[in-house]
């Protein structure tokens, strides 16, 4: 299954298809999609995922399909959140769901299955395309993933008395195997932001040189905080004299 999956292109959903008439997530299911989740190593994979079910069927009246599609959104979608918590440690707060009659005889009027499966195919080509590459074979091996972030921020320019700087939000997974072994995944930056703003007064005085070299001492997070103003004596609690002497 792996080499077939590494062969598509341009794969960009992974489709869990379900009967309507199921009352609650099995756990021959959950095993099957954390299993997929392990073999898709991937940062964002519950955002490439969907519910279809089948078996809504297009004679049922319409009062009792809304019905029995709305129970199906309210009763599954926490043991899916649950879920995306245990794999990836993501905190998912919604999951799509399409209800289509697959199996429609000839000349029943099937337009609302229709319109679903359009549906589903506008919301899959929105996706990015998968990277089949890091699909595994191993991926079972793998008893829980857990997604790490950090952020890494540079300077990319300095007038005298604007700086601008560019922040890249990263993401890895930590894959923990059944035998205690621990792997990591490269850092994938997922998002990118940049600001500009005016140089506190406080360091005003200093040369850009010595500028640039307390933005490198102090790091991304505490680099935020002295662009909106606070001085490191106020962040770090130490006396002026020392931040001073140490920036």
């Amino acid at each position: 299954m792996v080499n077939y999956i590494k062969e598509q292109e341009g794969l960009q959903a992974i489709v869990i298809v379900l009967n309507i008439t199921n009352t609650k997530l099995s756990d021959s299911i959950k095993t099957m999609i954390k299993m997929i989740c392990k073999i898709f190593p991937i940062s964002d994979f519950w955002e490439h995922v969907c519910i279809v079910w089948t078996k809504c069927f297009c004679y049922t009246p319409k009062k009792k399909l809304d019905k029995e599609i709305e129970s199906k959104k309210e009763g599954f979608l926490p043991a899916f959140i649950e879920l995306a918590k245990e794999t990836t440690g993501d905190k998912i707060v919604k999951i799509p769901m399409f209800f289509v009659d697959s199996c429609p005889d000839e000349d029943d009027d099937n337009s609302r299955s229709e319109e679903e499966i359009e549906m589903l195919l506008t919301w899959a080509s929105s996706l990015p395309s998968l990277n089949v590459e890091r699909v595994v074979k191993n991926g079972i091996e793998n008893e829980k993933v857990i997604i790490e972030e950090k952020n890494e921020t540079r300077v990319i320019g300095n007038d005298g008395n604007n700086v601008k700087y560019l922040t890249e939000y990263m993401r890895r997974e930590k894959r923990i195997g059944y035998d205690g072994s621990v792997t990591y995944s490269d850092w994938e930056v997922i998002k990118t932001k940049d600001k500009i703003k005016p140089i506190p007064k406080q360091y005003k005085k200093k040369s850009k040189k010595g500028f640039f070299d307390l933005l490198a001492n102090v790091g991304s997070a505490v680099f935020e905080l002295v662009m909106d103003g606070f001085g490191i004596s106020q962040i770090l609690g130490i006396s002026e004299e020392e931040s001073e002497e140490e920036y």
